[in-house]
């Protein structure tokens, strides 16, 4: 349930910490597995994926919940292979050579016989409602399945207002804080993405590096700017920024692990709760202060002081 990544939307009015009443407003739309010629089905499912337990995880004002997303693969060669072995038995017969429309039909109708055998893919998908910060946290740098979160959710409540939150640029931020690192609000690790902006323009992908080697300083020189940016924060967190502010490569340092390993607990559900407790304790603290540093308005407030 760590959460290795976040996509971050902000409230624009409060959100009631309810959890009963959330939990019952996602049974509507509560997972059921895929039916025999259904080839995708999701929904929302208990976080801890035990059957019974409600669809809401609640603690310190945070409410965790989870998308269960079930898929069945199969494979366009198999499909294809199929559908040859059968246009090849229509010409045997001495049939014409079907047309566009008709090979559509039996393609089509290949892929329902075929579809109830498939094998089925299965991903759990989590996010939360800090209502103390008036934040939904997904667990995901894809803003894809971010938005059938949302989707979801708000057919489930009837209205979301979320928005992105409004930064500065993010790709200047970060060029600024790979220029002049010693005045980053946060350590460099040694992971970065620079982006040529000129027409086919180059990439540099740099992992396991030293990002403050000349190198990468004359990548800067010749215009080059950062797309993604290793950090750390205060021995707790490191992560990857991105240009879009999703946050990847979430790793929770082993002094955050320690405290939840420290309580004492003695059933799966109570070692659950604990996770998520320190989990959610230090990402609220860890996301509150990065919001400070990348959104327009602090900026803004900063540009203002110095101007008085």
């Amino acid at each position: 349930m760590w959460f290795k990544a976040c996509q971050i939307y902000a409230f624009s009015e409060p959100f009631a910490y309810e959890p009963e009443v959330l939990a019952e407003r996602l049974e509507a739309y509560e997972f059921k597995p895929c039916s025999a010629f259904q080839p995708i089905s999701l929904g929302f499912a208990p976080p801890l994926q035990e059957e019974g337990l409600p669809l809401v995880h609640a603690e310190n004002q945070c409410m965790l919940f989870a998308l269960q997303f079930e898929e069945k693969l199969l494979p366009p060669s198999v499909v294809r292979d199929a559908v040859g072995e059968k246009l090849k038995d229509i010409t045997k017969q001495g049939a014409d050579k079907p047309g566009r429309r008709e090979r559509d039909r039996i393609k089509e109708e290949v892929y329902q016989r075929m579809l109830p055998q498939a094998f089925v893919k299965r991903n759990l998908l989590y996010a939360y409602i800090d209502c103390e910060l008036g934040l939904l946290v997904v667990d995901t740098t894809s803003a894809n399945q971010a938005e059938q979160m949302i989707d979801l959710l708000r057919k489930s409540l009837g209205s979301l207002k979320v928005v992105i939150p409004q930064t500065v640029s993010i790709n200047a931020l970060m060029t600024t804080w790979l220029r002049h690192p010693h005045h980053a609000p946060y350590p460099l690790t040694d992971h970065a993405v620079l982006f040529d902006p000129n027409e086919h323009g180059g990439v540099i992908r740099c992992q396991k590096h030293d990002l403050t080697d000349d190198n990468i300083q004359s990548f800067l020189n010749d215009g080059f700017y950062v797309r993604e940016l290793g950090l750390e924060w205060q021995d707790q967190i490191t992560f990857t920024m991105r240009e879009d502010f999703s946050l990847a490569r979430i790793k929770f340092l082993d002094g955050v692990k320690t405290q939840s390993e420290e309580i004492e607990v003695e059933t799966e559900r109570e070692q659950f709760a604990a996770d998520f407790i320190i989990m959610q304790g230090t990402l609220r603290t860890f996301l509150q202060g990065l919001l400070h540093v990348v959104t327009a308005e602090s900026h803004a407030e900063a540009e203002e002081a110095v101007a008085v």
